[in-house]
């Protein structure tokens, strides 16, 4: 088994939006896919998905060791849950055993899936354009709405606690949003182009970009512009 080299990072990463906080680089590792897709965090492992022959599900620890490699349906989104993986491959959804064996799928919205997360009782999908709400039994579509401006196009989904992180592959930005999209901050990732994958670990994020897998530390949120505006006031 392959294992990656963990490299440190010392970039700083500005937010660009109002409520933006800041985010720094921690470290980086080369991702055991050949091309690095979709990503989640669980219970002190990351899982990969990613494209490659064969297609695989990698699970490895926060320093890139392969600790276990199972079957991948081609996918490009995965989220680990407790019980299960749900992960998004070509035009279908899927619901994985946590050995990799399938136990149902159907079609997603668009051809062109990008990321999934589970969270709330509902599956989060993006297709690139829009980011969708559906059902978990059937994917009947319950919400949706376009990808954060200025972005065209958004890939990986992270769900946590009624807010949503997305990885903006068209314009090199991560958002936090509400779960009818309004953008609470978002983060510029400097040099590191079209983001992919995204997931969560207490205050670190961890991305997924062309070969690579990021891990940034994120920032308490600046002051809001509204609240700045007092301050002035005051200071006059």
């Amino acid at each position: 088994m392959r294992k990656a080299t963990l490299v440190a990072l010392g970039a700083v990463v500005c937010a660009v939006a109002g409520y933006g906080g800041t985010a720094s680089i921690v470290a980086s590792f080369r991702s055991p896919c050949s091309v690095a897709y979709g990503i989640d965090y669980y219970d002190g492992y990351l899982y990969h998905a990613g494209l490659g022959t064969p297609s695989q599900i990698y699970k490895t620890d926060r320093f890139g060791s392969i600790k276990e490699i199972l079957p991948n349906p081609d996918a490009t989104g995965i989220d680990r849950t407790p019980t299960h993986f749900w992960v998004c491959a070509r035009s279908r959804i899927y619901l994985l055993e946590t050995n990799g064996e399938i136990v149902r799928y159907f079609n997603g919205p668009g051809s062109v899936p990008r990321g999934i997360a589970y969270g709330g009782g509902f599956l989060w999908h993006s297709n690139g354009y829009y980011v969708y709400k559906l059902r978990t039994a059937d994917g009947a579509i319950i919400n949706s709405f376009g990808a954060p401006a200025p972005c065209a196009a958004v890939a990986g989904v992270f769900w946590e606690a009624g807010q949503l992180w997305l990885a903006g592959w068209a314009c090199n930005l991560i958002f936090k949003t509400t779960e009818t999209g309004s953008v609470i901050e978002s983060f510029s990732l400097g040099s590191i182009k079209r983001p992919y994958g995204i997931t969560r670990e207490g205050e670190y994020v961890w991305i997924t970009a062309e070969e690579y897998v990021y891990k940034m530390k994120i920032s308490p949120t600046a002051v809001e512009p509204a609240s700045l505006g007092k301050v002035k006031a005051l200071w006059r």
